[in-house]
């Protein structure tokens, strides 16, 4: 698969500009090795910040990749909207990004949105909101196990 020049395009001049363009198979066999790198497709759960493309969602759903990390609401939705099963924002919900994030869980009911915190008064207000919206969500602890860059200590 590595031939030289992979990435040019026969015909450029036809492409629309500004265009996103996919390179299929590429994207498939990074797919296919990134599923030959575990033993379950269950344990992975890629990051959508560096595609945000439904497209390529709707690939790795194909290909049996239910699980997603995002890292705004954005993309929660891109998730939601692509029937993801399972969505965990990489970031904190707080302030009014605690209301739109309940807003994806009444709306995308088909997938699971769960979120992290690392500070009491905001698992209790996102608990509070929930409760209020007759909604349960799933609150990981972000722990800090050494990057120091975010989590409570252990």
């Amino acid at each position: 698969m590595q031939q030289q020049n992979w990435f040019l395009i026969p015909d450029e001049q036809s492409i629309e500009t500004p265009s996103l363009v996919f390179y299929v198979e590429r994207i498939e066999e990074n797919i296919k090795t990134l599923k030959a790198m575990v033993d379950d497709v269950e344990r992975l759960r890629p990051h959508v910040k560096t595609h945000k493309c439904l497209e390529i969602t709707a690939i790795l759903i194909a290909e049996g990749i239910n699980k997603f990390k995002c890292a705004t609401i954005a993309e929660a939705e891109m998730l939601g909207i692509a029937k993801a099963k399972d969505v965990l924002p990489a970031y904190q919900t707080v302030g009014e990004n605690i209301n739109r994030f309940l807003t994806l869980q009444k709306t995308y009911s088909e997938t699971v949105f769960s979120c992290l915190t690392d500070d009491f008064d905001t698992a209790k207000k996102i608990s509070e909101t929930a409760v209020s919206a007759n909604l349960v969500i799933n609150i990981f602890i972000d722990l800090n196990v050494g990057m120091n860059r975010t989590g409570v200590l252990p």
